[in-house]
């Protein structure tokens, strides 16, 4: 979760909340692990470098990041390369954006582009089966992960250092709402994420 000026983020709200939703109701699947802001600042604090956004941290420190040290433990303790899904928020209306699903694959497009269209593609249908198009889906480059070549985001640390899959997704306040009040649209990321796996 996002804070700003000791403050929760208002369009980060209900983030949290929903990843470890996704792992108590599938817990042989997901794994929650939550990116404290105050983590964040502790890491940078105490190796040198000036915290503005949690979701990015110097590429020559990475290493020394909890949450890359936790990444590199759970491959080793699983023996698989897993998934990582980096769950953001945003307003319903955002910049020139139009959906209320909106995914960054280009920190996932050096390892499989194909597979994150389709999980994509299997959450768009999911949604507009249940929901009539009341939800929509699409990518996005901005979120990507792509800022610049000194700083790295938390999906770019998964797939540029340890080869992991990975990609960031952002909710709107409507869906993130919904998901937590309404167990089928939650139901529908999970099954798009399994149908995801299944075929690739």
């Amino acid at each position: 979760s996002h804070l700003r000026n000791q403050k929760l983020k208002k369009a980060d709200a209900n983030t949290t909340a929903i990843a470890i939703k996704l792992a108590r109701k599938r817990p042989e699947l997901f794994t929650a692990f939550v990116w404290k802001q105050k983590t964040a600042k502790l890491t940078a604090k105490r190796n040198g470098w000036e915290l503005q956004d949690p979701n990015y941290m110097p590429l020559d420190k990475v290493e020394q990041s909890p949450f890359y040290v936790h990444l590199s433990r759970q491959m080793n303790k699983h023996k698989k390369v897993p998934l990582v899904i980096d769950i953001h928020g945003m307003k319903d209306v955002h910049d020139e954006i139009e959906c209320d699903v909106a995914l960054g694959f280009g920190a996932w497009y050096s390892v499989d582009a194909t597979r994150g269209n389709l999980f994509r593609n299997c959450l768009a249908f999911n949604l507009k089966r249940d929901y009539q198009g009341e939800f929509k889906v699409d990518c996005y480059d901005k979120f990507s992960g792509n800022k610049n070549r000194e700083m790295i985001t938390l999906s770019r640390t998964a797939v540029v250092l340890l080869g992991i899959p990975a990609f960031q997704i952002e909710l709107s306040k409507k869906i993130r709402a919904s998901m937590m009040t309404d167990e089928k649209v939650l139901v529908a990321l999970v099954s798009a994420i399994e149908q995801c796996k299944s075929k690739t």
